[in-house]
């Protein structure tokens, strides 16, 4: 597995037809063709190659969540994009976090921005991305203010998903 992770860096940072060579020359030198974990790692491999596009799209995701939540501190536009939850009263609990937030801070006056990284992982129900940007606004109460936004993404899927904002 790490062998697996060495060669996607590789050919995350290397980019090009010198990378493209490593990893599929691993792929027809090392897995049996009927091999499943092949699949698997082709999929992976496409994915990593991807991930500047994904950093993009997760950043203009988040430029478009953020301020829609945190003018208003809005619970249900909060919801509405939110990765879904098991646990029975998360709707009750994301709007009184926020109220909380909402009081101490007070509206988003100024979306400034950010930046952040992608990775891959495994979360036991598939692989993902994750998107982890430090970004800064500005509040009516507090002034600018730095927080993590996480967001993620299911391979194959379109569309990401707000994980949480931390740092309040």
């Amino acid at each position: 597995m790490l062998r697996l992770w060495v060669m996607i860096i590789v050919y995350v940072v290397l980019g090009g037809a010198i990378s493209s060579f490593l990893v599929f020359s691993y792929l027809q030198h090392k897995k049996a063709p009927d091999d499943p974990e092949k699949g698997l790692f082709v999929k992976t491999i496409i994915e990593a190659s991807k991930i500047h596009e994904n950093l993009e799209s997760a950043g203009v995701f988040i430029e478009k969540v953020i301020p829609e939540i945190m003018t208003k501190w809005d619970g249900d536009v909060y919801l509405s994009y939110a990765k879904p939850s098991p646990l029975p009263n998360r709707a009750m609990a994301v709007k009184f976090q926020l109220s909380d937030i909402a009081n101490r801070y007070g509206p988003l006056t100024k979306y400034i921005g950010g930046s952040g990284n992608v990775q891959i992982f495994d979360d036991g129900e598939g692989r993902s991305l994750i998107a982890t940007f430090m970004v800064k606004a500005v509040f009516e109460k507090k002034g600018e203010v730095e927080f993590k936004v996480v967001v993620l993404k299911k391979f194959g899927a379109n569309e990401w998903l707000l994980e949480g904002f931390y740092g309040f």
